[in-house]
């Protein structure tokens, strides 16, 4: 029995990679990788291999499971379909064992995350690289201890021209070790109450985890998203967790409306950031561009009509 999982959008893709003797692959026909599949994918301990379509829609999926499997602690990776094709194209034109070899060697879940995020800014402009390095950090927030300390250096290396110092990349909760009785949370600014209001949210109503997950990503969070993730998973004997749930200065949301309404408020913020960026980017095609000016313009126009929006459509 293979310790692998193939994972691609459509049926066909799974029938036809069937008959050219992949039989571990699945499909999530055309629905997105959810926090509730996390379970199934964890029997075995399977690598998992992303093979979604090589189309923006597709990049766009596979990045989001990425950001959701390597966050989970996944191993794995994602394969990249050039000029839009797809795995069941590959196999009917013949191309089974370059199938094979793409199989063998993803792109790292953490590689390909990192990569997407510097894709989207000009590296040459001090500011952009600023805003990705943010970007990244966020991310690798994410990830455990360790794994933010190894891909650190991974990010800060392509940061453009000579890349910048790891030691410049902070990215884990430093603690103060000669105060033992130092809080757990630095409750500091308004953006880390929000978070962490969002995080007592999770706790205490884990009803509401498909409805963050459908809208936002834990890398969103600039500054709790490792404790975010680890509430999606349900991880509440965490000692960053247990401290939220005790703290009464944070106040969980009432109700799905308020939830709603903060998220609608959150999103909006983000996605107008998202357009600016995207504005000033310069190493990305006309097309590249204005497909995400449309996306991002349309996903504004609905969240300020009062309608949440998919994260990653």
């Amino acid at each position: 029995k293979r310790s692998e999982i193939i994972i691609t959008e459509g049926y066909l893709d799974v029938i036809m990679l069937h008959q050219a003797g992949f039989d571990n692959a699945v499909a999530t026909l055309g629905t997105a990788l959810t926090v509730e599949h996390l379970p199934l994918l964890r029997k075995g301990d399977p690598r998992v291999v992303m093979a979604y379509d090589g189309d923006n829609a597709g990049r766009a999926a596979a990045l989001k499971a990425a950001r959701l499997l390597s966050a989970s602690g996944f191993r794995g990776g994602v394969v990249i379909f050039g000029g839009g094709l797809d795995p069941a194209d590959m196999v009917k034109d013949g191309r089974v064992e370059e199938l094979a070899n793409m199989f063998r060697e993803p792109k790292v879940f953490i590689e390909f995350v990192l990569d997407e995020i510097l894709a989207l800014y000009d590296l040459r402009d001090p500011k952009a690289k600023e805003s990705c390095m943010a970007e990244g950090i966020a991310y690798l927030k994410t990830l455990s201890p360790l794994l933010q300390e190894e891909y650190k250096t991974y990010l800060a290396s392509r940061l453009g021209g000579l890349g910048v110092s790891p030691s410049l990349l902070k990215v884990n909760n430093q603690t103060n070790t000669n105060n033992q009785n130092a809080p757990l949370i630095q409750k500091n600014s308004h953006k880390d109450m929000w978070e962490l209001s969002l995080i007592k949210t999770v706790l205490e109503h884990p009803r509401f985890i498909d409805q963050i997950l459908d809208v936002l990503d834990p890398s969103l969070l600039q500054f709790h998203s490792h404790e975010f993730s680890s509430a999606l998973q349900g991880q509440n004997d965490n000692p960053h967790l247990m401290a939220i749930s005790v703290d009464e200065t944070i106040v969980p949301l009432k109700d799905e409306d308020a939830l709603n309404a903060e998220l609608i408020t959150f999103l909006t913020r983000h996605y107008e950031r998202e357009l600016k960026k995207i504005n000033l980017q310069q190493n990305i095609s006309f097309e590249e561009k204005a497909f995400y000016i449309r996306k991002f313009r349309g996903k504004i126009v609905t969240l300020k009509r009062g309608e949440l929006v998919a994260y990653g459509d």
